[in-house]
């Protein structure tokens, strides 16, 4: 029996013990679940490595080109600007060629510009045209890799281009900068980039998780171009617009090194797709009939799978919609030299305009649509459906948005009508959508291929139409400033038109409760 005296001392020891034990029980859990959280962590990387680091480069590229837009507009303001006082009143331009901003602001200057700008559109929409098929040859042959660095190298002396003539404007006449698109030969510029990058995520992320991750992938464009402008205006703010553009040149350098870390998602080691290890080294002649072999192919694909696809009323109407769309598209390019002209902001003021639309769209894409799209989904049986609906439903904000900014008279009122417009996100990706489920799905890569195509027509005839719209504007003055809106709405309009037309197959238009809203069929 033990000591009364010592039974509490014995106790304590065995609770300590037992204290300890607890103790010993939960460091270790908590160990373990470390170890779990660390294995996760590691087998996650492993699976998505490859995807972070597209996500990274395409984010890069985006910033570096984002940070252009302020000075490269200051440039070419400048130039007009410098040509125009050279004959009016030399007085004004400053020892080294500069010109004070708010003098730019004058009517004629902006409306060279404009012509200037809408030029410049056309042109640069189209070497992606001309070209996104046999870059698209070359990166099933050669890699994905590959023609994505030598496109991004084509694009850098595209803009270098740009600069030079700018900075040497006693040597180059300013429509001397007409002759920057013709660098984007060399790699197929812009759209060449993005299509590669698609590409490349859709080689590396699980079927199932594709949806998910291209809504994700669609914001990294929109962050990019709410960072980079920011900071390009910041640096213009300090050290003028020549070295804000020159700072853009170091992120696209360090691209291409991340572009080195991508492993090669394509598979090219197969004969059917085309790699080019199936060639014969030191055979140039095999080289050509391989590309030639190709190219016929490419031939036969169009006259058997594309038309098939194209007869249908549904995807025609849709792809007309899509085009129409698209002529409205530069739109986003005219809000910046309409605040400049309308309302006299410096371009460095200007680029707090295109951040704020950026967050604006990220949080639209965010919050707006998938509610909508959760909404829809309940009302109609399908998804397709409620696809439809959401892209006819968008183009009345992007009608409403494109007005507003015709009509406001003060800045605060057109940040105001950028969250209309930018609330009618959703129509393009949700037609885009819906038109998949018109097509075989071994058939929606070529939609897609189609419909990239049929959008270079649209924004190569939009961007000289608004610019027409908007150089007329200035010139009468007044509410005419914001005539490029109006044009850009009653384009959006006729899109909306053809949107209407759409009348989805029979199998897509049960409702929930069973019963048929509509009867056709996609002919």
């Amino acid at each position: 029996m033990a000591d009364p005296e010592t039974a509490p001392l014995l106790d304590a020891c065995e609770s300590t013990d037992e204290q300890n034990g607890r103790d010993g029980n939960a460091i270790s859990a908590q160990k373990q679940r470390s170890s779990e959280v660390v294995d996760e962590l590691v087998e996650h990387w492993q699976k998505f490595s490859t995807l972070y680091i597209i996500s990274m480069f395409a984010l890069i590229i985006d910033i570096s080109f984002g940070m252009m837009i302020t000075p490269m507009s200051r440039l070419l303001e400048l130039g007009v600007c410098r040509n125009f006082y050279a004959i009016h009143d030399p007085s004004v331009i400053q020892p080294g060629g500069d010109v004070l901003e708010q003098l730019c602001k004058i009517a004629p200057v902006q409306s060279k510009l404009a012509e200037i700008n809408g030029i410049l559109g056309m042109l640069g929409a189209l070497p992606g045209l001309l070209f996104s098929i046999p870059y698209g040859i070359m990166a099933d042959t050669y890699g994905r890799k590959v023609i994505s660095a030598v496109s991004i190298v084509g694009l850098s002396l595209g803009m270098i281009w740009f600069y030079l003539v700018l900075i040497f404007y006693e040597v180059f006449p300013i429509e001397a900068v007409y002759a920057f698109p013709v660098f984007f030969i060399i790699g197929g510029g812009g759209p060449i980039i993005s299509a590669l990058i698609q590409a490349m995520i859709a080689d590396v992320t699980p079927v199932e998780l594709r949806g998910r991750v291209y809504m994700l992938m669609a914001i990294t464009p929109i962050a990019g171009f709410s960072i980079g402008p920011l900071v390009g205006a910041k640096v213009m703010d300090l050290y003028g617009p020549s070295w804000a553009f020159l700072w853009s040149i170091p992120p696209r350098f360090f691209s291409l090194i991340l572009l080195y870390f991508i492993p090669e998602t394509g598979d090219f080691g197969d004969s059917e797709t085309g790699n080019a290890s199936s060639i014969p080294n030191g055979q140039p002649d095999s080289t050509k009939s391989f590309m030639g072999a190709k190219i016929q192919k490419l031939v036969d694909h169009a006259r058997h799978d594309v038309w098939p696809i194209i007869r249908k009323t549904p995807v025609m109407l849709g792809m007309v919609s899509l085009v129409v769309n698209n002529f409205g598209t530069p739109i986003v390019g005219v809000l910046i030299q309409y605040f400049a002209a309308k309302f006299h902001w410096s371009y460095s003021s200007i680029a707090y305009v295109i951040t704020y639309q950026s967050i604006v769209q990220i949080v639209m894409l965010l919050t707006f649509l998938p509610l909508a799209d959760f909404l829809l989904r309940k009302r109609y049986a399908t998804p397709e459906l409620a696809n439809l609906a959401l892209s006819k439903i968008s183009i009345f904000f992007l009608v409403a948005g494109c007005i507003a900014l015709g009509l406001v008279q003060q800045a605060s009122g057109a940040f105001f009508a950028i969250i209309i417009y930018v609330a009618g996100v959703g129509y393009a990706p949700s037609l885009r959508s819906f038109m998949t489920s018109l097509v075989p799905r071994d058939d929606t890569a070529l939609l897609f291929a189609l419909i990239g195509v049929f959008d270079s027509f649209g924004s190569l005839a939009g961007a000289p139409i608004l610019a027409w719209a908007f150089s007329t504007g200035i010139n009468i003055g007044g509410i005419a400033t914001g005539l490029p809106f109006f044009v850009a709405g009653l384009i959006f309009g006729l899109s909306g038109i053809t949107i209407w037309l759409i009348r989805p197959p029979i199998k897509l238009q049960d409702t929930v409760d069973g019963s048929e809203e509509e009867e056709s069929e996609a002919e």
